[in-house]
């Protein structure tokens, strides 16, 4: 993500200096490993019905934390490519105005993420109804793992600079 970009956590104040690392989607990562940590404690403790709710949560938290993630790269990547007019010979015309780069940008953005959250929902409910509730529910559980995983050690890191 672009370092000078206007965008990145618009108005928001980290207030303790020492949790600046979890701005965006990392934090969602870390609170999302907390809540599988939880849920797999009640898993043990002999409610499983219980620990759905709480896996449940964790998946939400990944989820949002991911969306930041792909929103910030696509909002990067058709930013790049959007064209931006040339004021320079700008007349008034009585003509609608064409629509702004940024908002662009944006509607590009999210013609991406929505079919993409659309076609995921699809897979997930195929891998259900193949594997069963319980196998694919312990598969999901440990990708959302391995993920949170990858998204921590990624800040911890720093490969995507």
């Amino acid at each position: 993500m672009d370092e000078d970009s206007s965008r990145d956590h618009e108005g928001e104040v980290t207030r303790v200096e020492a949790v600046e690392y979890l701005d965006g989607g990392v934090g969602h990562a870390v609170g999302s490993t907390l809540f599988v940590v939880a849920g797999a404690a009640v898993w043990l403790t002999g409610r499983p019905a219980h620990s759905a709710y709480v896996f449940a949560i964790a998946f939400l938290l990944a989820g949002n934390g991911l969306s930041i993630w792909a929103w910030s790269r696509l909002h990067d990547y058709f930013g790049a490519r959007v064209s931006r007019p040339d004021s320079a010979g700008e007349t008034r015309t009585l003509r609608a105005r064409p629509i702004s780069p940024r908002s662009r940008v944006t509607l590009l953005a999210g013609a991406v993420m929505v079919p993409t959250l659309a076609v995921a929902l699809v897979l997930a409910v195929l891998v259900v109804q193949v594997l069963g509730p319980v196998l694919a529910g312990s598969v999901f559980v440990g990708i959302l793992v391995l993920g949170n995983l990858a998204a921590i050690a990624n800040t911890y890191f720093g490969w995507e600079r």
